[in-house]
Order: C-alpha cells, then sequence, then structure tokens
C-alpha cells in the first residue's frame, strides 16, 4: 500500500485563505514533481445568511409605534 499526502485547505473569500490556497497548491505541484502521491483537497465556506442579516439589518422595516 502507498500513502498519499493529503492537503486541506479552506477558502472563505478572505485575502488570508486565499494565499493559503496559493501555498497549498505550491506545495502540492512540489511534491507531486518530487514522485510522492499527493492530493489537494479545497473547501469553500460561505457565511450562513442567518449570520450575516440580523434583526437590524437590511430587509427589515420599522414599525410605527401603537396609537
Amino acid at each position: 500500500t502507498t500513502n498519499k499526502t493529503v492537503v486541506l485547505v479552506g477558502v472563505d473569500d478572505s485575502d488570508h485563505s486565499y494565499r493559503a490556497l496559493e501555498w497549498a497548491v505550491r506545495y502540492v505541484a512540489e511534491t507531486a514533481g518530487a514522485g510522492a502521491p499527493v492530493e489537494l483537497v479545497v473547501v469553500h465556506a460561505k457565511p450562513a445568511v442567518s449570520s450575516v442579516v440580523t434583526l437590524g439589518g437590511p430587509g427589515t422595516r420599522r414599525r410605527r409605534p401603537p396609537p
């Protein structure tokens, strides 16, 4: 059996995560170029809608106080 290196990188639209992805791609290319079996797994994380929109966020209407 052959051991394979698996590189997992998370991407979330931030500059830091894109730099991590660039590093991972270079690492995998160098490792595979040396003849070692390697796999790159990229996980794209996106915030849930409920965590972005809050009660006072966009789309809420102001209510008038009762008379």
